[in-house]
């Protein structure tokens, strides 16, 4: 895996080099020493450079993979664990954007590559042993997954592969959204040689999406193990995609240990009703923390903030100067592109208010010119004759409020973050975090098939020097 110039150096030199243990390792992409890791890269992959990038990712930093139109490489690094394990397990955030993938592929995994098997459509043989457990993305919009969402799963080469490639397992639940971090875990455990008692799994967020036991990936005899971490992300198979491919990936872990479990962004909304929309938002790059690892979801928003939010949720363009009491202030762009969509009258003529707290009234106005809501019928009895009834009416139709209690909306109470939170991700159409998560397609749950290889695989390409 290669990242700048340093770092292409680096990887371009070391082919014939030994690497070194990276068990078990971390990668936060946070800082240049990211690029002191051991990872090797496949022979004659320069292209790696310059699809691999920083970004702000769901914890500072993040590798920024692109897949150019037309073809079929992102990158495809490998750490080396040693010495070798018989189980393991990884954890990475992950983020596909953009992505409108028309054929399979690979996303990064475990491997135990040894020769030319386990990868390219070459199985696994007693002369030519090896393995690999990558994740599978599927094409956009298919598999049970709805328009835009991806379908995930793993893709294992072993030794009861039902071809010559590898076969593919969907997972369930394995739809993902785009532009949003997911916590992808996976597992291997080696069977004992020459038994079936190998095991594979996945979780996402946290939910169990994979639990496949009965694996052989070695033979009696066989000194093979979880040899590598693959930092894959490739579009496989015979055709090219017409667009790019864009995936983002931050904070990996492999541990020998057990889970590396996922991170909690926040550590001060833990017993809060609102912490799985905190999150949901977080996830989404839409809302952020007030301070490190804070959320401060019993502080009341302002308006300024407000605007930040609705202006990231909606991805608005820019607007001219509107008001004159933001100049030079964080969230002016924000305001100002609130202003110019209509979102915000201000809070007179030439005024925005910026640092003036929200109201429930305020609040429900905001998000009935934002998602253009419906008029709905009287809904509760506390706001009769208000200003922001019919406001208040559009949004408890659309199910973005239920009140304060059964028949109070409470208009003039100020609003908290956290309460935003939920608001907004309601607003937004976003699934609730703690609904049950079940497959649009359940028959479809756990087919096996083929993924085809084309014949200019990356890894049917001769492997660097790892003894």
């Amino acid at each position: 895996m290669r990242f700048g110039k340093r770092f292409l150096i680096l990887a371009l030199v070391a082919l014939s080099v030994a690497a070194s243990a990276v068990t078990p390792f971390v990668e936060t992409f946070d800082t240049p020493e990211f690029a002191e890791h051991p990872w090797e890269s496949f022979i004659d992959h320069r292209d790696d450079a310059d699809r691999t990038s920083l970004i702000n990712g769901y914890r500072m930093s993040a590798a920024r993979v692109s897949v150019p139109a037309y073809t079929h490489r992102g990158t495809g690094g490998l750490g080396l664990l040693d010495p070798v394990p018989d189980e393991a397990w990884f954890r990475y955030y992950l983020r596909l954007d953009s992505w409108n993938a028309t054929s399979s592929g690979k996303l990064p995994g475990f491997a135990g590559l040894y020769g030319s098997s386990g990868r390219g459509c070459i199985p696994s043989t007693e002369t030519n042993p090896g393995w690999s457990a990558r994740t599978l993305f599927e094409a956009t919009g298919t598999e049970g997954a709805g328009p835009g969402d991806v379908r995930l799963g793993t893709y294992l080469y072993h030794l009861d592969q039902t071809g010559g490639c590898g076969d593919f397992i969907l997972w369930d639940p394995g739809v993902v959204e785009q532009d949003r971090w997911y916590c992808v875990e996976g597992h291997v455990r080696m069977n004992a040689p020459g038994k079936r008692d190998g095991r594979v799994d996945a979780w996402i967020d946290g939910q169990k999406v994979l639990s496949w036991p009965s694996v052989g990936f070695r033979r009696a005899g066989e000194n093979v193990g979880v040899r590598h971490f693959w930092m894959n992300v490739y579009f496989g198979g015979t055709v090219v995609n017409p667009t790019d491919l864009i995936a983002s990936v931050d904070n990996l872990v492999v541990s020998t240990s057990g889970r590396p479990g996922c991170l909690d962004p926040f550590a001060d909304d833990n017993t809060n009703s609102h912490e799985a929309d905190i999150n949901d938002l977080y996830a989404r790059s839409i809302l952020f923390g007030c301070a490190t690892n804070a959320s401060c979801p019993l502080q009341e928003i302002t308006r300024a903030q407000m605007a930040a939010l609705l202006e990231r949720a909606l991805k608005l363009p820019a607007g001219p100067d509107a008001f004159t009491d933001d100049n030079g202030h964080w969230a002016e762009a924000s305001i100002n592109a609130l202003a110019a969509s209509g979102i915000t009258k201000g809070c007179d003529t030439n005024s925005f208010c910026p640092n003036q707290t929200v109201t429930r009234a305020q609040m429900a106005a905001f998000l009935h010119r934002a998602f253009d809501l419906a008029a709905g019928p009287d809904a509760f009895a506390d706001d009769d004759g208000h200003w922001a009834e019919a406001s208040i009416n559009a949004l408890a139709a659309s199910g973005i409020t239920k009140g304060c209690s059964a028949t109070s909306f409470c208009p003039d109470l100020t609003i908290r973050r956290d309460q935003t939170a939920t608001f907004l991700r309601r607003g937004l159409g976003f699934p609730d975090p703690l609904a049950p998560k079940t497959l649009r397609v359940p028959d479809e749950s756990q087919r096996v098939g083929v993924l085809t290889e084309p014949s200019f695989d990356d890894s049917q390409e001769p492997l660097p020097v790892l003894e």
